[in-house]
């Protein structure tokens, strides 16, 4: 009895932003418009939080306006996240079913946002931004359909406003359905025992421990980008409550593909000597050698940037993973990088599939045979473009 006395309470916070979230189908209303103006005055501005970028003296002025102006948004952003939770639990299966495709939709753009601002507020932003236009407030003759207004396709515009990065935005293909609250933000050295949970999915090696799997898998997928590119790592974890966040999915990126892959077969040779001292060891060193891909130099002249995803390709994580790997392309997109490409092992066709669902384009197998490569574009060379 005492679960049937429960109360959820929705705000009038909450049914607010809802309302001018989907004000009109292609307007928005105040608070929405209010959310996206804040986050835009943060990409604007996010070169402030790059200590190098700053003179000594308008330092800590600047960055402490930025910070404010972080913390509205995130204000802003959880209450969307607090209501969908509540949608989410409520046990009105009716009142779900309606109200799900819509705050579904607006939590999911919501998580892209706030991954994108975490990842500024740790000064990762090195140029000046894209000009973004101001659509939403424009006082403008054309209706509003004519130019695809509407929360959600504004949220895809501030962080993929020109280029081939917008098809990898308005790309609606569905996937596998995962109805929980979850977020998006960088990770970092300390989330290394966070990450070694997706060993169980990703280390097939049966015969080894929980211990040697999550150690196999650091040092596979994770230790390489993070001490080479740290600050394109990020990570969806699902908000179990205040204090509790389960892993989903990871994703990193190297924007220098080809120095990542120079650099390679001395990693390579480190880890064999490493796990080759060992006395206790029973794991087949020469495995190692067959962990990364040979790539094709031409590759990287159009695709530049290295991108890994950690997900199992169901659905708890596809739905996550693809708002991590958008926020990867925003990220890369807003530091000048024109393109990214994926390495998938060819006996994983699912992993395949996905990043074909989601836009990437097939690029042929690795030279040693044993990788698909798929990429995407994030711009266009404007020279290259021309000679053509």
């Amino acid at each position: 009895m005492s679960e049937l006395k429960i109360a959820y309470v929705v705000d009038e916070d909450q049914i607010s932003m809802l309302v001018d979230i989907f004000y009109l189908p292609f307007e928005c209303g105040r608070r929405a418009c209010e959310l996206l103006e804040r986050f835009l005055w943060l990409y604007r501005n996010a070169v402030v939080m790059n200590r190098s970028k700053l003179a000594e003296g308008i330092m800590d002025r600047a960055q402490e306006e930025w910070l404010q102006k972080f913390h509205d948004l995130n204000g802003s952003i959880q209450v969307v996240n607090s209501f969908f939770k509540n949608i989410v639990d409520c046990p009105n299966k009716a009142l779900v079913s309606e109200l799900i495709p819509y705050i579904w939709d607006a939590h999911g753009s919501c998580s892209v946002l706030l991954g994108l601002a975490r990842w500024m507020k740790q000064g990762f932003v090195t140029v000046k931004p894209h000009d973004v236009l101001n659509l939403w407030n424009n006082d403008r003759e054309d209706e509003p359909w004519m130019i695809g207004g509407g929360f959600l396709s504004e949220c895809a515009r501030l962080v993929a406003p020109q280029g081939p990065i917008m098809h990898l935005f308005n790309n609606r293909t569905l996937l596998p359905l995962s109805i929980m609250n979850y977020e998006i933000r960088p990770y970092t050295a300390a989330d290394l025992d966070f990450l070694a949970s997706l060993a169980i999915t990703c280390i097939d090696e049966p015969n080894h421990s929980a211990i040697q799997r999550k150690e196999l898998f650091l040092d596979r997928f994770v230790i390489p980008l993070l001490e080479t590119s740290s600050q394109y790592c990020f990570l969806a974890q699902e908000v179990i409550s205040c204090h509790e966040n389960k892993l989903i999915s990871s994703v990193a990126a190297h924007p220098n593909a080809h120095s990542l892959f120079d650099h390679i077969p001395m990693y390579i040779s480190s880890l064999k000597a490493k796990y080759t001292s060992r006395k206790d060891n029973d794991f087949n060193v020469d495995h190692i050698d067959k962990w990364y891909p040979h790539v094709p130099d031409n590759i990287f002249d159009q695709y530049p940037a290295w991108l890994d995803a950690r997900l199992l390709v169901d659905a708890y994580d596809s739905v996550p993973t693809r708002k991590l790997v958008q926020v990867a392309a925003a990220a890369l997109y807003t530091n000048g990088c024109s393109g990214m490409f994926v390495t998938i092992p060819i006996n994983s066709e699912d992993h395949v599939d996905f990043f074909s669902r989601i836009g990437f384009a097939e690029l042929g197998k690795s030279l040693d045979g044993q990788f698909t490569m798929l990429g995407h574009l994030l711009s266009v060379n404007e020279d290259e473009h021309f000679k053509k």
